[in-house]
């Protein structure tokens, strides 16, 4: 096979981590909502079919099963996606320009925190999920002034995963622990790493941040997951360590859970503007911060004579 040949099945490939995690989310759903008919077959009193029928379908609707659906989806996805890239690491390739292992390796670390500065890796994921959550809290905000129907979609998409309920269900409080894991092996670790060896570095970057906005399903989140996505994937491309992306990951969909329905721009538009400016300095730092504390770079591995595959 050719290196042309080579570049255009990885490019494919890196599409393939997208596919399986909707079909595990396909196939949690077939799984509960059947779960959940024949207990509500065997459990309800109702004796009138068409009252039946409706509150069968609000209950297979309703936050409990949503929240329940997401759950398991996120459990399988974490499992199949952790074996997935586990294996996918081991595989050696050169880097597609010098034959070399991959540019973005600069450390020996690898998905793991031995020698990094811990201090200042933990400061630096802290404001850069904090910081870049209130940039894209006043970013999805002008969108939703711009298209109010995409607001109300990601309103509901919401409501009906019990996120945008009073009383959270823990379901969904274990899904945003374990959802943010498994979207970065997914999205950081597979995905880019399969268009990384079709492509340049901003390339690949752009590929799986595209595809995480459109694993998200509705316009309003799916813009912003791209953006975010583009964050991490750089982030990931510069570190290597998918432990550093998830870190950011949790801290980012953490704070907009505590943040709730706080609404910035009612401080007025020198401040709207001030605040934004001083988030995104503050995630450019947080993000220098991450890349200072990793260990000290080692000497890339030399190419073989034979121009066989180096490792990672």
């Amino acid at each position: 096979m050719n290196q042309s040949q080579n570049r255009m099945k990885y490019f494919w490939l890196s599409f393939t981590p997208l596919l399986a995690v909707l079909a595990i989310q396909s196939a949690a759903s077939i799984f509960i909502m059947q779960l959940e008919l024949i207990t509500f077959i065997g459990t309800s009193p109702i004796t009138d079919f068409g009252t039946f029928v409706r509150a069968g379908l609000s209950h297979l609707t309703g936050t409990n099963t949503m929240s329940l659906i997401l759950f398991v989806y996120g459990v399988f996805a974490l499992l199949a996606t952790s074996l997935w890239y586990r294996a996918f690491r081991k595989k050696t390739y050169p880097d597609m320009e010098t034959g070399n292992s991959p540019s973005e390796a600069l450390t020996d670390a690898k998905d793991s925190l031995r020698g990094y500065k811990k201090g200042r890796l933990i400061a630096g994921i802290l404001l850069c999920g904090v910081a870049f959550q209130i940039v894209m809290n006043y970013f999805t905000t002008v969108l939703a002034m711009i298209r109010p129907d995409w607001l109300k979609t990601y309103e509901d998409a919401m409501k009906a995963s019990g996120v945008g309920t009073e009383q959270v269900s823990v379901f969904i409080v274990l899904y945003m622990i374990i959802g943010p894991l498994s979207e970065e092996l997914t999205f950081r670790g597979l995905t880019y790493g399969y268009a990384r060896r079709a492509m340049g570095f901003w390339g690949a970057n752009a590929v799986q941040a595209i595809l995480f906005g459109v694993f998200h399903m509705n316009p309003l989140q799916g813009i912003m997951a791209a953006v975010v996505g583009l964050l991490l994937g750089y982030v990931y491309g510069k570190t290597n360590n998918i432990f550093v992306t998830m870190g950011i990951h949790l801290t980012f969909n953490a704070t907009s859970f505590l943040m709730g329905e706080t609404d910035f721009t009612g401080f007025g538009p020198f401040v709207f503007f001030l605040l934004i400016l001083g988030c995104l300095i503050v995630t450019y730092a947080a993000i220098r911060l991450i890349l200072s504390s990793r260990p000290v770079a080692v000497p890339k591995e030399k190419a073989p004579e034979d121009g066989g595959a180096a490792h990672m």
